[in-house]
């Protein structure tokens, strides 16, 4: 945490500036985190520092090292959130408007255009149900090893 301490103005300079431009959205587990950094993202763009920490989402191990006299240190708090975001990335927050980072379901072609799209498609298998295709393949992979165990 001294490290950090010491890092103050590419704090202010550059990573507050970057966090700025970032919308983050909460995936399954992650709302508080991602409630406390849309909140720190509205108390640094108004230009005042951090009132609002949530002390609940300090993990016990860094409690000795952010809080002193039930006074959060805001500065070692937005780090923290910092950390916390970039171990998130993992699926647990997205960043809707980064490709790398964007949710999974972002990509999904949704249920009602599948069907339009599948019934207006000039491929045959593509309408065929998939039982069918799947008994059809097991039929050819039967013989294909019969085939293989007559040689």
């Amino acid at each position: 945490w001294q490290h950090y301490d010491e890092q103050r103005n590419l704090l202010e300079q550059l990573l507050r500036q970057v966090f700025l431009c970032l919308e983050c959205e909460a995936g399954e587990g992650s709302e508080a985190v991602v409630a406390q950094l849309q909140q720190m993202q509205t108390e640094i763009a108004s230009g005042g520092p951090l009132k609002t920490m949530d002390t609940s989402l300090i993990p016990k191990k860094h409690l000795p090292w952010l809080v002193k006299q039930d006074n959060v240190n805001p500065q070692r708090y937005e780090w923290l959130l910092y950390r916390q975001l970039t171990s998130r990335l993992n699926g647990r927050i997205y960043l809707p408007n980064v490709t790398k980072y964007r949710a999974l379901e972002d990509d999904l072609i949704s249920q009602t255009s599948q069907d339009t799209l599948l019934a207006s498609s000039t491929l045959d298998r593509l309408k065929q149900p998939a039982e069918l295709l799947l008994q059809e393949k097991q039929h050819r992979l039967e013989s294909a090893l019969k085939d293989v165990a007559l040689h």
